[in-house]
């Protein structure tokens, strides 16, 4: 089973579902299943309670819920391609991708008018992520943060345990 945060597969989730039923229907209890099988008791109470409503049938993987994405596979291989190349090789000055920048490509590209929310959900099920952002303010002087960073800072930094008096 996989360890505490870590993201499994539906198909293997399914597995687990069923063998924790199997193993508490041959006797083992839920609490030992659940050791076993990396999860909470809870859990494996869960899913007797919807075996015991629904069989087996209701420990099954039900296929990906929702509207179906507008971005088909080719699509979003094609849309891979495109950002791998960099945000100069599309036409942009500075070679960074932005949600809007992604968010045009795709209305360009493909004709799917994308939230800046949703760019980022697409983004992130091409296994992309946000790395730096693509500007910093005029103003900025790097001497002075420098410099506050290593006055001031730690004066007001909170140190572990310390507590502010109200």
């Amino acid at each position: 089973m996989a360890i505490a945060g870590m993201k499994i597969d539906n198909k293997e989730l399914e597995r687990t579902r069923i063998k924790a039923v199997g193993m508490v229907l041959s006797g083992v209890p839920t609490v030992d299943v659940a050791e076993e099988l990396g999860v909470n008791p809870h859990t494996v109470t869960d899913w007797m309670t919807t075996y015991r409503a629904k069989g087996m049938e209701g420990l099954l993987w039900k296929g990906k819920r929702g509207r179906p994405s507008q971005l088909g596979d080719d699509q979003r291989e094609e849309l891979k391609a495109i950002l791998a190349k960099g945000a100069a090789a599309y036409g942009y000055e500075i070679g960074l991708w932005t949600l809007p920048r992604v968010a045009r490509v795709i209305a360009e590209q493909f004709g799917i008018t994308y939230s800046e929310a949703h760019v980022w959900k697409v983004l992130h099920g091409l296994g992309w992520s946000c790395q730096r952002p693509t500007k910093r303010a005029v103003e900025r002087d790097e001497a002075k943060i420098k410099e506050w960073k290593r006055t001031k800072w730690p004066a007001i930094k909170k140190k572990p345990g310390e507590r502010k008096e109200p």
